[in-house]
């Protein structure tokens, strides 16, 4: 067994999480380890969105369908690749304000050993208005940070 038991993979549907996804399998695949995919669901910006609660409601709804559809598409792929596998959907909270935050304590919940991010690449106004989630985690984890460029160099050792 490796030196890595438990890795936590936050999952967004970007090309960024796809890509930290590849890197956490073929690294569990490497150390017999587990994954553990968490989908974070931002409740402030359904607040901001759809201020109106019958809306906020159903978009709510309609992201946690969302989310849970990606934690069954993550979950797949880690079984397709005989990976065990877990997953949560988490929102944010006044204790968890930001997605960053929910992550780390998802990490440690699950006791992670380290947590395997996507880069979406984003800089300048788009990059701050989204909050730079991967840029935060290094500084919020108390465990290692991987995190994966979305646009990686061709011929990656990936499967």
């Amino acid at each position: 067994m490796g030196i890595f038991v438990r890795i936590l993979v936050p999952v967004d549907g970007s090309e960024g999480a796809d890509q930290a996804m590849r890197v956490a399998l073929t690294l569990a695949e490497d150390q017999g380890a587990t994954v553990h995919f968490v989908h974070v669901i931002d409740d402030a910006r359904i607040i901001m969105a759809a201020p109106a609660a019958t809306l906020g409601g159903e978009l709510l709804a309609a992201l946690k369908s969302a989310g849970e559809f990606l934690l069954g598409q993550a979950s797949e792929r880690a079984h397709e690749r005989g990976v065990v596998a877990s997953s949560a959907l988490q929102l944010t909270d006044a204790s968890y304000p930001r997605i960053a935050d929910r992550i780390v304590a998802e990490a440690r919940a699950e006791n992670a050993d380290i947590i395997v991010c996507g880069s979406h690449g984003r800089t300048g106004f788009s990059a701050v208005l989204l909050g730079r989630v991967a840029e935060s985690l290094p500084r919020l984890s108390q465990v290692p940070v991987l995190i994966v460029p979305a646009h990686m160099a061709p011929g990656a050792a990936l499967r």
